[in-house]
């Protein structure tokens, strides 16, 4: 059976995080989804939690794994839908009707980014809102929010599934390749899909030079050509927050020249590392 969307959960030794899930899954107004859990052979009583749900749940694995990525790409596998959306052990759909709100824009776009809460221990921190319009430069310094983010399910076959050997920014690395190297259609919407559990691995601040260390392997695998431009950009960027404000607030002509360049040089970076990529396939 083919459905409109497919939800993936994974989970590890979460119980207390995949029971919160499960709960906002199950308290959805619409049914018009497939939901998928893929445990990785938890001892702490998820298998059982599981079980107690299955009536909810579309299709189910509990077996060893060999990392956050490898359980994903398992989820991609088992999956029946034309749209994905991951939300793993933690995570939950902001209020009951985000399914409802959201199936009538589950079309034409390859990747469809809602808005996503951050919260630590329950607490709502702040609302992460994507941009209108993504490219290389915006992904040197930002990113798609994976929880809030639905990935059609084909750009699997393009572009890949997720990187197995990165620890930490697969799925960032899966964004960025999706839409700057194949050109995946993107769309924001304006609506609050999930209420991230700011606990997991890449929010752990001990994984920041880890983060770091696997961005800049994906930057070399993926842009080899593009290394002078790339440090350009993340210069550029790193400096903004002081420099564009000082220019816009005092120097109206230097603001414009300064927009101007940036976009001028996202172009030229555009095109050439679709080169470059082309060039090493």
């Amino acid at each position: 059976m083919t459905y409109r969307l497919s939800i993936i959960t994974i989970n590890y030794n979460n119980a207390e995080g995949l029971k919160k899930t499960l709960q906002s899954i199950i308290h959805q107004n619409s049914k018009e989804f497939e939901y998928i859990v893929v445990d990785g052979n938890s001892s702490d009583g998820s298998k059982e939690l599981i079980s107690q749900n299955n009536s909810y749940i579309s299709n189910w694995i509990s077996e060893p794994d060999t990392g956050v990525y490898n359980a994903m790409n398992k989820g991609v596998r088992m999956s029946n839908g034309e749209y994905l959306l991951f939300l793993n052990s933690g995570d939950q759909l902001a209020d009951e009707n985000v399914i409802e709100k959201i199936l009538p824009f589950l079309r034409n776009a390859d990747l469809i980014s809602g808005n996503l809460i951050y919260s630590l221990d329950g607490i709502p921190q702040t609302l992460f809102t994507p941009p209108e319009n993504i490219n290389l430069t915006y992904f040197l310094h930002s990113f798609l929010p994976h929880p809030s983010t639905f990935i059609k399910k084909d750009l699997f076959e393009k572009a890949g599934f997720y990187n197995e050997n990165l620890k930490v920014v697969s799925d960032w690395e899966f964004f960025l390749k999706s839409s700057v190297i194949h050109q995946a259609k993107y769309m924001h919407i304006d609506l609050i899909v999930s209420d991230f559990d700011n606990s997991g691995l890449s929010s752990n601040p001990q994984n920041e030079h880890l983060i770091l260390q696997e961005k800049q392997s994906v930057y070399e695998t993926l842009f080899p050509g593009l290394k002078e431009e790339i440090e350009l950009i993340k210069f550029a960027g790193s400096k903004r927050m002081l420099q564009i404000h000082y220019i816009h607030n005092n120097h109206s002509f230097l603001w414009k020249l300064l927009k101007g360049f940036l976009n001028i040089l996202n172009l030229f970076s555009s095109e050439k590392q679709v080169k470059a990529f082309r060039k090493i396939k």
